[in-house]
């Protein structure tokens, strides 16, 4: 918006606004934003102000246990109790761990238990993609906190396409095989310690 009034368009030259007013721009800047699809606001379930479910270190909803939310569409802390970032980076371990947890908790005998693991991701870095010929590596602690310098150049390219055709590959991999992708950090899921449900 622009002193409250939306944007209807973006021009070359111009941005086209709902009022039918005209602002001239030689260059504009599109920053959008994530929001989840209001499913779990409307059905009760506590969410921040994207609409992303609140869950504990497990991916369960705060407000409903028995709800797991993965993704963009859970809002998960972090080992720092900072939300995790949106991504593919985060999204397809969390939705591992999910499986993990169900998959233990279906095999156990008592059908009360609910399992407890925390999401562990370990990252060691984050890859950015700059279009189909640039992108940035930015090496992290396991907590996903910048540390050191960022690398460019082919060595970052080379690793963002390896992380976007390796998740691809591996879903495919373990539609055929399953079991045959395994989450370095998902023994904690395996092993979680049952707790009241």
């Amino acid at each position: 918006t622009i002193g409250g009034t939306r944007v209807q368009a973006v021009e070359p030259d111009r941005l086209l606004l709902d009022d039918g007013a005209e602002v001239p721009s030689e260059l504009t800047v599109w920053c959008g934003g994530f929001a989840a699809q209001p499913l779990a606001r409307e059905a009760g379930i506590a969410v921040d102000r994207q609409g992303a479910v609140l869950t504990d270190t497990a991916l369960r909803s705060v407000s409903h246990p028995a709800v797991l939310a993965v993704g963009d569409a859970g809002h998960a802390p972090g080992p720092d109790g900072d939300r995790y970032s949106m991504s593919c980076q985060f999204a397809f371990p969390s939705a591992a761990h999910a499986a993990d947890l169900l998959r233990a908790e279906a095999g156990s005998q008592d059908r009360s238990v609910v399992l407890d693991a925390g999401l562990d991701l370990g990252f060691t870095a984050r890859a950015v993609s700059l279009g189909r010929r640039h992108a940035v590596l930015q090496p992290t602690t396991r907590t996903d906190v910048a540390r050191g310098r960022a690398l460019t150049g082919r060595a970052a390219l080379v690793a963002k396409w390896f992380q976007v055709r390796g998740v691809v590959a591996a879903i495919g991999v373990e539609r055929r095989l399953p079991g045959a992708i395994h989450w370095p950090h998902a023994d904690k899921a395996r092993h979680a310690q049952p707790v009241a449900g």
